[in-house]
């Protein structure tokens, strides 16, 4: 398994990653269909952003030249804001429980470091245990419950906000 930084030549791979993983789970905010109304080219200007570091960063992890896994870290562009990140984070059902997860997050909190950004903070579906462990068992902690903030499904759904202090 390789983690490595995205590059703008895994953007159509990205773009079939994004597609499969959002077909695999309802934990993620895009639907399928929102997804498939992206392109290639979209992908392409987002990493090629990130390359020139004006916008977060994604790392990803690689079965070959596969996309199995993604950590997506975004910054906030107002300037009060500066000092923190959020980010999303995936792997593909097939490769749970393998620790893909636990290395795209240790690869990320490098960045996190290097950037000098003192909070990163993540929405976790309540349903969502698995990934509520994961979080808790890497320094994060509750801050509060976004009551009825997503609705799918015919029901609507709560968030948990968690953030982690640097």
């Amino acid at each position: 398994m390789e983690i490595r930084p995205i590059k703008t030549s895994d953007a159509e791979n990205y773009l079939k990653f994004q597609l499969k993983i959002h077909s695999q789970t309802d934990y993620l905010l895009l639907l399928p269909y929102e997804v498939k109304k992206r392109s290639v080219d979209f992908y392409q200007e987002l990493i090629e952003r990130i390359e020139n570091d004006d916008f977060g960063n994604i790392i990803i992890a690689l079965d070959g030249d596969k996309i199995v896994g993604s950590i997506g870290l975004g910054e906030y562009l107002v300037s009060k804001r500066r000092k923190q990140t959020n980010f999303g984070l995936g792997v593909l059902a097939e490769y749970h429980k393998q620790g893909i997860a636990q290395q795209l997050f240790d690869q990320a909190e490098q960045w996190i470091n290097k950037k000098g950004f003192a909070r990163v903070e993540i929405t976790v579906f309540s349903e969502n245990l698995p990934a509520y462990n994961f979080y808790m068992k890497n320094g994060f902690d509750q801050e509060g419950l976004k009551r009825k903030s997503v609705y799918m499904n015919n029901k609507f759904y709560d968030e948990i906000m968690l953030a982690k202090l640097y």
